[in-house]
C-alpha cells in the first residue's frame, strides 16, 4: 500500500507497514530483521527517522542507517538482537506449547554468532531448563502479577513446568550475562529453583547481572552455589541482583559455595508472602545487601540466616522486615575473622546471634529484641531503641558482650530496659559530648523526689539503689520517700501518688569528661 505509514508490529520491532508484502523466512537459520519499511512510497529506516524529525522536530540522536550495517547504524543494532518468536525459532508466546526448544535454539544461534541479546515477548511455557552461555543477555518486556479470583500473569513470563529437581534457568561457569525484565513462574512446586548459579572454575562464574525480575512460587528463588556439587573452590562472585520481587516463595537466596559472593551486591529486592528465609547465607562472601524488605508470615520465617564460617564481612543496610512472626537475623557459626555490619535497618523482628563473631550495628531502628550468646561482640553506635517499655531488648549470656552508645538522653529513655554497656548521651549545656554508662541492665527511671508531682506512667528509681524500678500507677504529689518493696507487682504510696515495682532497675553511673 504505497504511501502508508510504518508501524510497530506485535514483537515491538520496527516492521513493514500495514498492507506490505510479508517477508520470506531467512536462510541458514538467521533471524529476520526488517531494515527497510514503506515510507511515502518506499525507503529505509533512516528515511522514516528523517520523516519523524521533519514532522515532529524530535531529537533522535545516535541513529544512522548504513547499507553495510556499520558503525552505530540501526541495521547494526537490529543485527545484535534475536526475538524468539521470529522465524525460524517461532517460540509459542501463548504458553500452550513447550517453548524451551525454540528459546534454546535462539540462544545457541546468538552465542555462536556473537549476538548479545535474546528477547522474549509473551508467556512461554518451558518443560526443561534453559542453560545460558557466556555473553548472553536474556531480556523480556516487563512482567507483573496480580490476584483477581485467581493468579493473573501479565507481560513477559517464563512458566517452568519441568522436573522439580532442575532449575528453570541455569548459569554454570559463565561470565558477562544479563537477565532482566521478565517473570519466572515455578507453579508453587516445592523444591523448585527459578535461577541456579554454579561454577566448576573452568572458568569462574563472574559478571552476572539480574534486574527487574518477578519470581513466583519457587521453592528457592535463587540457588547461588551448591555444596553438594561444588568444585574444591567454587567461585560465583561479582554478581548483582537489583529491583526485583519474589512472591510466594519458600526461600529467596540460598548462597552456598566455597567462594560464593565476593564483591557482589543485592539491592532493592522485595519478598511477599515469604514462607522460609529471604537470605540464607551458608557460605557468605564479601557482599552487600541493601534496601530489601520482607513480609514474614510464620515462626520459621527469617529475613537473614547466616550459618557459614567465612572470614569476609557481610554488609546489611537499609533493610526492613514486617509481619506477625519470624526473625530479622539468625546467626550461628564460629567465625573469629568475619564481621556482620548492620547499618540503617528497620528491625521489627528479633535478632539472635550465637557462636563466635563480631557485629557492628550503626544507625538502626530497633523495635524488637536482641539475644547474644557465645563469644559474640556486639557494638551499637547511634541505634534508636524503640521497643515496648519495661521489655528487655538485649540479653547477654555465655561470655557475649554488648557495647553501645545511644543519642537519646535519659529523658528519652524513661521506662526503657537498657542493656549493660550502653553509653547514654547527657547533652551538656557547655556543648560537646558527655555520657553516663549503664553498668547494670534494667529499666531506667528518674531518681525519686519528695514533695514532687508525678504523672501516671512515669518511672522512678529509689534514691538508694535496691536493684528495682517503679512505675507511677496513681498520679499525685509525693510526701516522704517510702520503704520500697523488692517484689515485682507490689505497690506502695507516697502522699497522693502510688508506685508499683515493675522489675530490675538500670544502674547508671559515672559521667565522662566532656568531649569536643
Amino acid at each position: 500500500m504505497a504511501g502508508s505509514w510504518a508501524v510497530w508490529d506485535s514483537s515491538k520491532k520496527l516492521g513493514a507497514a500495514e498492507g506490505a508484502a510479508p517477508q520470506a523466512a531467512p536462510a541458514k537459520g538467521a533471524p529476520s530483521a526488517a531494515h527497510y519499511v514503506a515510507v511515502d512510497g518506499g525507503g529505509s529506516v533512516q528515511d522514516y527517522i528523517d520523516h519523524l524529525r521533519s514532522t515532529t522536530g524530535g531529537q533522535m540522536v545516535g541513529f544512522s542507517h548504513d547499507a553495510k550495517n556499520e558503525g552505530n547504524s540501526v541495521g547494526r543494532r537490529l543485527a545484535q538482537e534475536i526475538w524468539v518468536t521470529d522465524a525460524p525459532y517461532n517460540a509459542d508466546p501463548t504458553g500452550k506449547a513447550d517453548a524451551a526448544p525454540a528459546i534454546k535454539a535462539a540462544i545457541d544461534f546468538a552465542h555462536a554468532n556473537g549476538i548479545g541479546t535474546v528477547r522474549l515477548n509473551g508467556r512461554f511455557r518451558i518443560d526443561s531448563t534453559l542453560v545460558i552461555p557466556s555473553g548472553i543477555s536474556l531480556e523480556g518486556q516487563g512482567a507483573c502479577y496480580r490476584y483477581d479470583n485467581g493468579n493473573i500473569f501479565e507481560g513477559t513470563w517464563i512458566r517452568y513446568r519441568g522436573p522439580a529437581a532442575s532449575p528453570a534457568i541455569r548459569y554454570g561457569s559463565v561470565q558477562t550475562c544479563r537477565l532482566s525484565r521478565l517473570g519466572i513462574d515455578c507453579n508453587a512446586v516445592a523444591h523448585t529453583r527459578a535461577i541456579s548459579i554454579g561454577s566448576d572454575n573452568k572458568p569462574a562464574t563472574k559478571g552476572l547481572v539480574f534486574q527487574d525480575l518477578l519470581i513466583f512460587g519457587a521453592g528457592t528463588a535463587v540457588q547461588w552455589g551448591d555444596s553438594s556439587k561444588r568444585a574444591p573452590l567454587e567461585q560465583c562472585d561479582e554478581i548483582s541482583f537489583r529491583d526485583s520481587t519474589f512472591h510466594t516463595c519458600v526461600n529467596g537466596f540460598v548462597i552456598d559455595a566455597t567462594n560464593a559472593a565476593d564483591f557482589s551486591v543485592i539491592e532493592r529486592i522485595g519478598f511477599d508472602q515469604l514462607q522460609g528465609v529471604a537470605f540464607k547465607l551458608i557460605t557468605p562472601g564479601f557482599m552487600r545487601i541493601s534496601q530489601c524488605a520482607a513480609g514474614l508470615r510464620y515462626e520459621t520465617s527469617r529475613m537473614f540466616e547466616i550459618s557459614g564460617d567465612g572470614p569476609d564481612p557481610v554488609i546489611i543496610e537499609s533493610c526492613q522486615s514486617e509481619g506477625p512472626a519470624g526473625k530479622f537475623l539468625i546467626y550461628s557459626a564460629t567465625n573469629d575473622q568475619g564481621q556482620i555490619h548492620l547499618r540503617g535497618n528497620v528491625v521489627n523482628q528479633p535478632i539472635e546471634v550465637t557462636g563466635v563473631t563480631r557485629v557492628l550495628s550503626v544507625g538502626n531502628y530497633i523495635n524488637s529484641t536482641i539475644a547474644l550468646g557465645g563469644y559474640v561482640r556486639f557494638n551499637s553506635e547511634c541505634d534508636v531503641w524503640d521497643g515496648p517499655l519495661e521489655t528487655p531488648q538485649v540479653t547477654v549470656s555465655n561470655g557475649a558482650r554488648f557495647r553501645g552508645f545511644t543519642p537519646r538522653d535519659a529523658n528519652g529513655q524513661n521506662g526503657r530496659w537498657l542493656p549493660a554497656g550502653l553509653k547514654i548521651d547527657r547533652d551538656p549545656a557547655a556543648g560537646g559530648y558527655e555520657y553516663n554508662l549503664c553498668a547494670r541492665a534494667g529499666i531506667l527511671g528518674f531518681t525519686f523526689v519528695s514533695a514532687a508531682k508525678y504523672d501516671k506512667g512515669q518511672y522512678i528509681l529509689p534514691t538508694v539503689d535496691n536493684g528495682y524500678a517503679y512505675k507511677c500507677i496513681v498520679g499525685g504529689k509525693t510526701s516522704t520517700e517510702p520503704a520500697w518493696p523488692a517484689v515485682v507487682g507490689k505497690a506502695v504510696s507516697s502522699g497522693a501518688a502510688r508506685f508499683q515495682c515493675v522489675g530490675a532497675g538500670a544502674l547508671v553511673k559515672g559521667t565522662s569528661p566532656i568531649e569536643p
